[in-house]
């Protein structure tokens, strides 16, 4: 524990006990000063002076981050600073039980959710459940066109009406389950879109155009879930086990993006243009049940007012350098993921000549990929390489993926097939192991109560490079089909760069 000694009103660098105090005695020992204790010819001093920074730092957080320490010293590799600080640890545990009641338990390795598993569960499912109204509807889009009469512009408008819609609703509602609660927003945004949904289909059949695409604008208003459920994780899941529950959202949501267009597809054939709106109502229906009868509020911080750590809680600062740094990450990941969402089709039907089918089984194709390496390869990789490094090779692994993508434009016949399918399962495994990184990061730097915001802001930026992306690479895509995939790529290796600069200022501090 961490030892200060202070002259002439001056702090000197802190000093590493083999024996460690209790944590509210720190600064009590400040006052005071002390000698070297026995056994600091063994430490480096740089080791001591970087353990005792993490340990004044969970003083001021209260006490509830020692696992996220013990993570950053495992990942970047700082054995000896690990040591210490789980000496450190596990001497202060001991301390806690023998001060604590007897009825108190004692301080366990790893903290419990603050709500039951099946309830995390059941979000995951509701979450599910919420995505199928951007993945059912994608098949409808060419009748759409056809019944329309749409070109160029107004085909796309179709598109990104939502995502229009969305950039008010992600400053609005994520922000708003910060006082009110995460399950109490989803269940109001989830039966909104409900209804609205059911507007749609009744739009197509008996409106006009205008009618269809203003109802999915306001669809959009109340359609801002997905960074809710991020924020409601990252309040019940402890941090050690957090990037494991963001990558199974992520799974939850590739489900969406493997079971909606299929289903939506063959709703449309049978019946008609607006099925796949009535199922996606059908579904979010289905969404509001699950939340009322199976998933449980989180506690927010609005009640834990008066509670020992609220004080503390309040004196957090958003780590907004950090976060800046973040938010451009997940821009230009969004870049790449809209490349690939959007042109992926084109590219298949205009330079491989695949018909509807094709296309659809290249794309299911690719999302199970995505799933089977978020199912059985996260895990151990992140085990493996830490949080910070596991990104930084899926977005390396989204660069050669793209690019290998474009390269089937420009190499031999024979190389095209060999080409594609490398791209496609470099595309798969970044977009498995890259995105979990965003939202565990901004959950890691603000405090429990600004984090629906923060997730809020962060979709907001996402949505805007949902907007601007088609438009963009649209144009390159007219001159060079391949060049799109080109750009997109260098976006994913500029996140590489900005993860790895995010990494080295959080191994210094």
């Amino acid at each position: 524990m961490a030892l200060f000694s202070a002259g002439a009103g001056t702090w000197r660098p802190p000093l590493m006990s083999p024996e460690p105090l209790e944590p509210r005695t720190w600064l009590a020992t400040a006052q005071h000063g002390a000698e070297r204790p026995r056994g600091w010819s063994e430490m480096s001093e740089k080791a001591v002076a970087r353990s005792n920074h993490w340990q004044r730092h969970l003083w001021t957080r209260g006490l509830h981050d020692l696992h996220d320490c013990e993570l950053q010293f495992r990942s970047s590799g700082e054995w000896e600073v690990l040591k210490l600080f789980q000496l450190s640890r596990e001497r202060h545990q001991q301390l806690h039980s023998t001060a604590s009641s007897p009825a108190a338990p004692a301080a366990s390795p790893s903290t419990p959710m603050q709500v039951s598993e099946k309830s995390v569960k059941w979000l995951l499912f509701a979450s599910c459940l919420s995505l199928l109204g951007f993945t059912m509807p994608g098949p409808a889009l060419p009748g759409i066109r056809s019944r329309y009469t749409l070109h160029g512009f107004w085909t796309g408008l179709v598109a990104a009406s939502m995502s229009l819609g969305m950039l008010v609703a992600v400053t609005f509602w994520p922000h708003k389950s910060d006082s009110w609660g995460r399950r109490r927003v989803l269940k109001w945004s989830l039966s909104v879109t409900t209804g609205l949904f059911a507007v749609q289909a009744l739009a197509l059949e008996y409106f006009g155009f205008q009618y269809f695409v203003l109802a999915r604008v306001v669809t959009g208003f109340f359609a801002g879930c997905n960074p809710i459920f991020k924020a409601y994780l990252a309040d019940v899941v402890p941090s050690d086990r957090l990037p494991f529950y963001m990558v199974f959202r992520e799974a939850s949501a590739t489900m969406a993006f493997i079971i909606g267009p299929i289903v939506g597809g063959i709703l449309t054939l049978k019946f008609g243009i607006a099925a796949p709106f009535v199922a996606t109502a059908v579904a979010h229906c289905v969404g509001v049940i699950v939340l009322v009868f199976f998933v449980e509020e989180s506690k927010r911080h609005v009640d834990e007012e008066g509670t020992p750590n609220y004080e503390i809680e309040e004196a957090q600062k958003d780590d907004w350098p950090l976060l800046r740094k973040v938010f451009a990450m997940s821009f230009c990941y969004v870049v790449s993921q809209t490349c690939f969402t959007f042109f992926m089709p084109l590219y298949l039907n205009d330079t491989f000549e695949l018909n509807p089918r094709g296309i659809g089984i290249c794309l299911t194709g690719t999302s199970v990929a995505v799933l089977l390496f978020q199912v059985f390869v996260y895990k151990p990789f992140e085990k493996w390489k830490g949080l910070e490094k596991t990104g930084i090779c899926g977005a390396v692994a989204i660069f050669i993926g793209l690019s290998s993508i474009a390269g089937t434009n420009v190499w031999p016949d024979k190389a095209h097939l060999a080409l594609l399918c490398i791209g496609v399962l470099f595309y798969a495994f970044g977009s498995a192991t890259f995105p979990t990184t965003v939202p565990t990061l901004l959950a890691q730097s603000v405090p429990k109560h600004h984090r629906g915001k923060v997730l809020g802001l962060d979709s907001f930026m996402n949505n805007i490079g949902r907007v601007l992306t088609p438009l963009c690479l649209g144009f390159l895509y007219g001159r060079k089909e391949w060049s799109c995939f080109l750009v997109a790529g260098s976006a994913s290796l500029l996140v590489a760069f900005l993860l790895e600069w995010v990494r080295r200022e959080r191994t210094r501090t």
